[in-house]
């Protein structure tokens, strides 16, 4: 893994007899980049049966590398695969920071854009991983695709396991223990060195045991290259030789029926076998003038000739069809596995395999056994549920307020009520709640107006006649017309103030949600309640200065039922039932006012208080005034 001494290597083989023609090498993708961007300016194709950098899929760069290892990158299309197998349309990502991952995820969020997939978090970490475990567990990201080396790779099952907050719906403030079990899907790379998990870990921030590594990795996913394709039929031969018999010659037919890792030496033989077959080919079309070992460093046609045979490779090798994309890249097999442990042992159960030549993925006779017995949600199912006035609830008041009478003030009640049964923040019932808004607001601002603008008017005729101790005002001039166009004048007052507030502030449907609820034996869904609210941008304001200008009206009246509580003519004199009046509507709005304010996200609480208010005043109004006459 020293590029120093690969290129060492390298200017060896170049300054050393034989002529060379190809390379094969190297196994590390450090190594190779900067031997393959060096070995062509010698007109040298190099193959690789190691190498997996994206950055080497660079023909502007890399003009004459192949590899018969499928590129980190070719991990996306399983990935994908996998994703839309099992319907999952939101994941969450995490990865080292090293540019071998950083350039296969950039192609992988590019994948999942195109398949419609949302990406509820991307995080990249360089040491401890634990701010951005907390970013996957904050995204209520179930299925998670990571990327990284073994050591760095201990750290994030490790704090994945570790990290407990609350969940982002409990409502029930639960204890959860980190992004693991029922829940969560781990996607990994399949490459890892053997039990790279199977260690005790510390982080810096978490402790854990190799049990409990063991317990966090046992289930996931993970994406691989295929080191010995099986069919259907049983083993894919190689073209002149049985892969059984090479399995046999080799001493590794006992490792093949577990189907371990076989490491790189099978990428290596379809590696040679390749570059076999575009020699002979070259060597086929510079027949009869030219020899293969006419080749020298400073011609490029051979290299050419040579480059395009290599493109032209197509057969089965022990790792399956072995053929090359416009990149270099080899067009293999991904094998998507699943880790168990039988008999305290673990094993990667190949549940699948993936043609990228195809794009198609194919189930093996192995399933997937997940915990908990189902297959996990991609996110906590929220349900959206618009929360009313309890029907019959809304009956008896509507009830109450028919037989009181027909008053602006008692229907306002019927509007109370209602809602637009349309959760949806934007909805066409939602535009239509908003007229209901405008209802609800002017009617009982009419509703006042008309009742204590009659009764002060009446009032203040009675204050005129009663302190016209000189006669100098004429009975006639405080008709009853004249006292009809006193309260028009305050209701004109109200048409205009409210026109203002709807032409510059308009009331609308505004939506609310509410903490969210559990749903009982669901543990994958939770029920966000939405309340409706009538409301506009300067809303507290004018309501302020409607509260005002209804405040003064009340004192007026206060102060003329003073005025006259010497009127000997018991007809004449309301000014104890007014007073009476005003009291109780004073007390009950400085007591309902701020209790419906609280209870806004309790729509039938709310509507009860204020139906119970409007119907209490309004009764208790025209039973002071009219019962004792």
């Amino acid at each position: 893994s020293s590029v120093p001494y690969g290129l060492k290597i390298l200017y060896e083989y170049i300054y050393h007899p034989p002529q060379k023609i190809m390379l094969l090498g190297s196994g590390y993708s450090s190594v190779t980049e900067p031997i393959a961007e060096t070995s062509k300016l010698w007109n040298l194709v190099q193959f690789s049966y190691g190498a997996t950098s994206p950055s080497l899929s660079n023909k502007a760069k890399f003009p004459y590398f192949l590899r018969t290892i499928p590129s980190d990158a070719s991990m996306n299309g399983p990935r994908v695969a996998l994703l839309n197998a099992f319907q999952w349309k939101k994941v969450g990502l995490i990865y080292q920071s090293e540019n071998i991952f950083a350039v296969t995820m950039e192609e992988l969020i590019k994948l999942l854009k195109r398949e419609n997939i949302q990406v509820l978090a991307s995080t990249v970490f360089t040491n401890n991983p634990k701010n951005q475990i907390e970013q996957l567990k904050n995204s209520d990201a179930r299925i998670i695709i990571a990327s990284f080396y073994e050591k760095e790779g201990r750290k994030v099952m490790c704090e994945a396991r570790t990290f407990a907050i609350f969940d982002v719906y409990d409502c029930d403030n639960a204890y959860h223990q980190g992004l693991r079990g029922k829940k969560y899907v781990w996607i990994l790379l399949g490459w890892l060195s053997g039990y790279w998990w199977n260690h005790d870990v510390n982080t810096g921030t978490s402790n854990c045991t190799r049990e409990q590594m063991i317990e966090m990795v046992e289930g996931h996913l993970a994406t691989d290259t295929v080191s010995f394709l099986v069919s259907k039929n049983g083993l894919s031969p190689i073209q002149g030789q049985p892969v059984q018999d090479y399995l046999i010659a080799e001493n590794i037919t006992s490792q093949f029926e577990s189907h371990d890792n076989y490491g790189y030496s099978n990428f290596a033989y379809d590696a040679i076998y390749a570059m076999a077959l575009a020699l002979n080919e070259t060597h086929k079309q510079m027949q009869p003038d030219r020899w293969l070992t006419d080749f020298n460093y400073k011609d490029p046609n051979i290299t050419q000739m040579l480059i395009n045979n290599c493109y032209n490779v197509n057969f089965t090798g022990i790792t399956g069809p072995v053929e090359f994309d416009s990149k270099g890249d080899r067009i293999g097999v991904d094998s998507i596995t699943q880790l168990r442990y039988v008999n305290g042992k673990p094993k990667k159960v190949i549940i699948g395999f993936y043609y990228a030549a195809t794009s198609v993925l194919e189930w093996s006779n192995n399933s997937i056994v997940w915990p908990g017995g189902k297959k996990p949600q991609d996110s906590t199912v929220v349900m959206r549920t618009l929360e009313s006035v309890i029907t019959p609830i809304y009956i008896v008041m509507c009830i109450l307020a028919t037989f009181a009478g027909s008053l602006l003030l008692y229907t306002t009640v019927y509007f109370l009520g209602l809602s637009s049964r349309d959760e949806r923040k934007n909805s066409a019932a939602g535009n239509e709640f908003s007229k209901i808004c405008v209802v609800k607001t002017w009617l009982p601002v009419f509703g006042f107006t008309l009742g204590f603008g009659a009764l002060f008017a009446k009032t203040y005729r009675v204050y005129k006649i009663f302190k016209n101790k000189k006669l100098k005002l004429s009975l006639w001039a405080l008709t009853d017309t004249h006292l009809l166009g006193g309260v028009s004048l305050l209701l004109l007052a109200d048409i205009i103030l409210l026109s203002v507030w709807q032409g510059t502030d308009p009331l609308r449907r505004m939506t609310r949600d509410l903490a969210a609820r559990p749903i009982f034996n669901d543990s994958d869904a939770v029920r966000i309640p939405v309340v409706e609210l009538c409301a506009s941008r300067d809303f507290s304001i004018w309501l302020t200065i409607l509260y005002t200008y209804k405040g003064l009206l009340l004192i007026g009246g206060i102060y003329l039922a003073w005025e006259t509580r010497k009127v000997s003519i018991p007809a004449l004199n309301d000014s104890r039932y007014i007073g009476a009046s005003v009291y109780n509507v004073v007390i009950l709005c400085a007591i309902c006012i701020p209790l419906s304010t609280v209870l806004d996200e309790y729509p039938t609480a709310s509507f009860i208080l204020l139906s119970a208010f409007i119907i209490f005043c309004t009764t208790a109004t025209l039973f002071l005034v009219f019962i004792p006459k």
